[in-house]
């Protein structure tokens, strides 16, 4: 029975060896499955016999293996190289992917550098637009303010206006109330305007005194005053012109009684000195050279008044002929101040008589110090103001 295992057990002529029971195949411990299959008491003999069995089939499929190995055994060489060269391939691949990660990780921080860096840069470039706009606007704000002041210095009064109504417009912009520099500019508005009214004034108080008319200046005076607004325009131009012609007369009689005063004091006294003072300090011997010299200027800004009314009126009729676009103000303008005038002629002449009334009755009329004649000559002087009065009137 050992001996047709055996023989059975071992290949020949190509035959497949004999196949193990699928319970060889399965179970873990096979020896104690085969001991616990026999039947107790175990029989030996045959349990050698199962060994021999089970030796002989192990014999067989190692030589099949060994067979099978070694006629593939190039193919077996070649494989093991193909698997470790793949393998090398493998591990050079991993090490590229390696370095390429942290080549790339490298490369992307540096791009998020770069890009945070162009982020800031057109942040900085889009704030320096608006700054480089920012300054341009406060340039132009600066070359008003130059203009306006060059204005004033030339007496370009009717551009100093312009000048003034553009800077203002200029600067009503809440982004300039947070720069110092601007808000300075702001409040140096208030003192130009008040100096070019200032200097509006004086020109008006020369036209309606002085002898020699310029009439270009005094019509580029009007236009300055047209251009102004209600709220800027504190005063009429017509009121103006009376209040300078009151006050002229009263600097006028003062100034007379002072020339021919006979008192020597001190220069203290003379500035100081009340038109009452000075009439009763005068020496009765110049009374009538004082009161000629007094009544000429007054009838000098009586015809001043009347010529200033005149030119009015041929001025406003010009410019109602010419229609001059953009001077529709200025022939307002003129209308008015003509209507003031006429309506001021009551004024200058109550002003004028109340001044004359109190020279005469300061000054010393006694006899002997003031002669019969000079009395008649004062009483002459004083009839031929009354008619020029009464011509200014008529």
């Amino acid at each position: 029975m050992a001996m047709s295992s055996s023989s059975s057990a071992q290949p020949s002529g190509g035959k497949d060896p004999p196949q193990l029971a699928e319970r060889f195949l399965l179970l873990d411990d096979v020896v104690a499955k085969e001991l616990s299959d026999l039947d107790y008491p175990w029989n030996l003999k045959a349990i050698e016999e199962r060994i021999v069995e089970y030796s002989s089939v192990s014999e067989a499929i190692n030589l099949q293996l060994s067979a099978r190995v070694m006629q593939n055994y190039n193919d077996f060489v070649s494989g093991m190289q193909m698997v470790q060269s793949v393998e090398t391939e493998l591990s050079l691949i991993g090490v590229l992917i390696k370095n390429g990660r942290r080549k790339l990780q490298i490369h992307d921080q540096g791009i998020l550098r770069g890009s945070m860096q162009i982020t800031r840069q057109q942040r900085r470039r889009e704030r320096l637009k608006e700054l480089l706009s920012l300054l341009d606007d406060l340039q132009s704000v600066v070359e008003i303010h130059a203009r306006l002041c060059e204005s004033i210095d030339d007496d370009r009064f009717a551009e100093a206006i312009v000048q003034h109504s553009v800077l203002r417009d200029a600067l009503a912009s809440a982004e300039y109330r947070r720069f110092p520099g601007v808000v300075g500019l702001q409040q140096s508005m208030a003192n130009n305007l008040t100096l070019v009214q200032q200097k509006l004034s004086d020109r008006l108080r020369v036209s309606a005194v002085s002898a020699d008319f310029d009439a270009e200046k005094y019509e580029e005076v009007l236009k300055a005053y047209s251009l102004l607004t209600t709220s800027d325009q504190a005063i009429s131009v017509g009121k103006e012109l009376l209040r300078h012609v009151s006050e002229f007369i009263v600097a006028v009689s003062r100034q007379c009684m002072l020339a021919f005063s006979s008192r020597n004091e001190s220069p203290d006294w003379h500035k100081r000195a009340q038109l009452r003072e000075l009439c009763k300090s005068m020496d009765p011997a110049h009374v009538v050279a004082c009161i000629v010299q007094l009544y000429e200027h007054l009838c000098n800004f009586l015809y001043r008044h009347q010529f200033l009314c005149a030119w009015h009126l041929c001025r406003s009729q010009a410019a109602e002929e010419e229609l001059a676009p953009n001077e529709a103000s200025f022939r307002e303008l003129l209308r008015h101040v003509h209507t003031e005038l006429v309506a001021s002629k009551r004024n200058v002449w109550q002003s004028l008589q109340q001044q004359v009334s109190l020279v005469l009755m300061t000054l010393d009329f006694q006899y002997p110090a003031l002669s019969e004649e000079s009395f008649m000559q004062i009483l002459h002087l004083t009839q031929l103001l009354m008619d020029e009065g009464d011509a200014f009137m008529a």
